[in-house]
């Protein structure tokens, strides 16, 4: 009976972020007829394929069948709808932030630097920028910008110009050699070149900071290549044959290092670690990030002998965090921290 019973669990996940209704939730609800409804639903032969044309036609005429979580711009372009931080309001500009809020933001992360400057540790406070920040032209014509400012504008102005380093400036140069390649069409993160601008940059103002002379690593060449599987499509089912890129940078020196990791947490957003013999800096980077710094990492376990990632939120989430600083500053002995927080999450 395929047509009538599927499992289709991990297309649920991929596309819906969220776990297949189960028998046992139909039994536990107090409206049964409701869960068994979504029971059915999510068990449904040919679930994907329904969905996947839904999502062409939708698509087709410039209609979103998720728009909280996709929003379709301009020439194929798609951006992280307000699911994720209220990323569109945050571009609109609707958002009053409370300068005092921010404020304490600003003398949290100076403290910050303060205590790791005494331990002899250099501190970069990194902000990779909003992909609709980078490319407005693409966002839709309907979207209106009001006049509040932005989170980042206020953090400066409340004294944190010198503790945030905002790689829009240099990313939007980069746009002007590059074009359209340093973020896909499909996908809310910068592509490896983009990436590869925002290291150099890091790379930079570290040097400049602190007064070392650490040794990037250099690009020779990039090349452009298809790529239909990224987040945006997936999250409205959009199966297949969608019109977006890649991008594959070289560079030299390259080296391919194995992560070990360093705790029980073994996805994306453990502690790993990365020892690089051949590296042309013989120095520790421990990055702080999110998804963004996911694209960094080969460039950096290239550049510097021992580089280590965790998720932040692994470090300042709530009260009792999964990794304390100082317990995480033992372990590791770092001699540059990076703190790395995509734009649309400055606020949380």
């Amino acid at each position: 009976m395929p047509f009538f019973y599927k499992k289709n669990e991990a297309d649920i996940m991929e596309m819906d972020k969220r776990y297949a209704t189960t028998l046992v939730d139909v039994y536990n609800s107090a409206d049964k007829l409701a869960t068994l409804e979504s029971w059915f639903s999510d068990h449904l032969g040919l679930r994907k394929t329904a969905i996947s044309a839904f999502s062409h036609l939708n698509v087709a005429i410039g209609v979103s069948n998720n728009p909280n979580y996709v929003v379709l711009g301009k020439d194929g372009w798609m951006f992280l709808g307000n699911v994720h931080a209220a990323k569109i309001n945050q571009y609109r500009r609707i958002i009053n932030y409370d300068e005092d809020w921010v404020k304490k933001d600003v003398a949290r992360i100076s403290a910050l630097k303060t205590y790791l400057n005494e331990k002899d540790i250099a501190f970069l406070f990194v902000v990779p920028p909003n992909k609709e920040n980078v490319y407005p032209e693409y966002m839709p014509a309907w979207m209106t910008v009001d006049g509040y400012a932005k989170y980042a504008e206020i953090f400066k102005a409340q004294g944190g110009a010198d503790l945030l380093f905002d790689l829009y400036p240099d990313i939007a140069a980069a746009k002007d050699e590059y074009g359209d390649i340093l973020y896909p069409k499909t996908d809310a993160h910068w592509t490896a070149l983009g990436a590869y601008c925002g290291y150099a940059s890091i790379i930079d103002q570290i040097n400049a900071d602190d007064g070392t002379s650490y040794r990037p690593i250099s690009m020779t060449s990039y090349r452009i290549e298809p790529f239909d599987d990224y987040e945006l499509t997936k999250a409205l089912g959009y199966a297949g044959n969608y019109d977006d890129i890649q991008t594959v940078v070289d560079f030299t020196p390259k080296s391919s290092v194995d992560p070990v990791f360093l705790t029980d947490d073994t996805t994306w957003q453990g502690l790993q670690y990365y020892r690089n013999d051949s590296a042309p800096n013989d120095a520790c980077v421990l990055i702080l990030g999110d998804s963004f710094s996911g694209q960094l990492t080969p460039y950096f376990e290239s550049t510097f002998s021992d580089y280590y990632f965790v998720h932040y939120i692994n470090v300042f989430g709530g009260s009792d965090p999964a990794l304390p600083l100082d317990e995480l500053i033992e372990m590791t002995h770092p001699d540059v921290i990076l703190l790395e927080i995509i734009e649309r999450h400055l606020p949380t």
